[in-house]
């Protein structure tokens, strides 16, 4: 391994903040029990809704009565509370805590999509039918809306729920925390219940959430390979590309584990090397995401492409990958 990879082998365990984002129906309230009893209750802060029970008394007063995010954020840090967790959306919080410390757990569409009926036909007094359900536009692409506005690379960590247990084990290892393994809020009788539909249900539901299906299998590729990395002994980094055309190519990346020193990023085009660009630059637009370096996390790399080339980048220490583009024609 190089030496430089070799002190990235660090990871966020610290007493910093942590950002939760609990998409419905995806084991999310077993993993803030889990949370809770590793932590203690005093060290969540709960965000569920102005009315709801669970959310506490710092949110209720300062974001929904008072509307002054500041003061909450003032609040918050004298509490000593470690998580804020809630469905609220990733651009809620993602601000005050940052994308580094944020995670989620995402779920296969179709089991969530029809998870969430059954809660609201147990819970909510649901009465119509599983289709007039999933037509309604706030359960279609749930888990997308939730996290618009900040791409999955750059989130701390994105657990699924089909592959829970070794989720936690993940997230663990990552954090530095011992949340162990609780199942609740299932279906009863069954811990994983699998869905079936009919032909025509499923059709419709795949066609209305194509969204969540692309994220999630996004996210299954990011998981896969933060595995890969681990069983090799060798460093996670976020990254991603932003573009590449026949010029050029930028993005940004930076170590997980709140590392400062920057990525090196080794660029090839149809498999050959092109030159490698250090993620130095600065990339304003991701300021509040709370980034390392001060947010000089970018890189670029010039170079002479033809439409229909492949573009692909990786981390030069490790090489992992970045992610790979497909140039186009210019416009014209």
């Amino acid at each position: 391994m190089p030496y430089s990879a070799r002190r990235m082998l660090i990871n966020m365990q610290d007493d910093s903040p942590i950002f939760f984002i609990h998409i419905p129906k995806t084991a999310g309230t077993s993993f803030r029990k889990g949370l809770e009893q590793a932590l203690g209750n005093d060290a969540l802060c709960y965000d569920y809704a102005e009315d709801a029970a669970e959310t506490s008394y710092l949110v209720r007063q300062h974001l929904y009565r008072q509307q002054d995010p500041f003061r909450f954020s003032q609040a918050f840090e004298a509490s000593g509370a470690r998580v804020i967790a809630g469905h609220v959306p990733a651009n809620k919080y993602i601000d005050l805590i940052g994308a580094r410390r944020t995670l989620t757990f995402l779920r296969d569409p179709i089991q969530r999509v029809v998870s969430e009926y059954w809660h609201f036909v147990r819970h909510q007094g649901w009465r119509d039918s599983l289709e007039a359900f999933y037509r309604k536009p706030r359960f279609i692409n749930r888990q997308s809306k939730m996290l618009q506005g900040v791409p999955l690379e750059a989130l701390g960590f994105i657990g699924l729920t089909e592959r829970y247990a070794q989720s936690l084990e993940q997230l663990n290892r990552c954090f530095g925390l011992t949340v162990e393994n609780l199942a609740l809020n299932s279906a009863p009788d069954k811990q994983a219940p699998i869905y079936e539909l009919h032909s025509q249900q499923l059709e419709e539901v795949r066609r209305l959430n194509r969204q969540d299906i692309a994220l999630y299998d996004q996210a299954l590729q990011l998981f896969e390979q933060r595995e890969a990395m681990c069983r090799k002994g060798l460093p996670y980094a976020h990254g991603a590309i932003q573009q590449a055309g026949l010029k050029r190519v930028s993005g940004w990346g930076w170590w997980a584990g709140g590392s400062d020193e920057p990525l090196t990023v080794r660029v090839t085009r149809n498999n050959q090397p092109v030159g490698e660009a250090r993620a130095t630059l600065l990339r304003p637009v991701l300021l509040r995401w709370g980034l390392p370096r001060s947010g000089y996390v970018g890189f670029h790399l010039e170079y002479q492409a033809q439409p229909g080339d492949v573009v692909r980048c990786e981390v030069a220490d490790t090489g992992q990958r970045l992610g790979q583009v497909t140039v186009q024609a210019a416009a014209s």
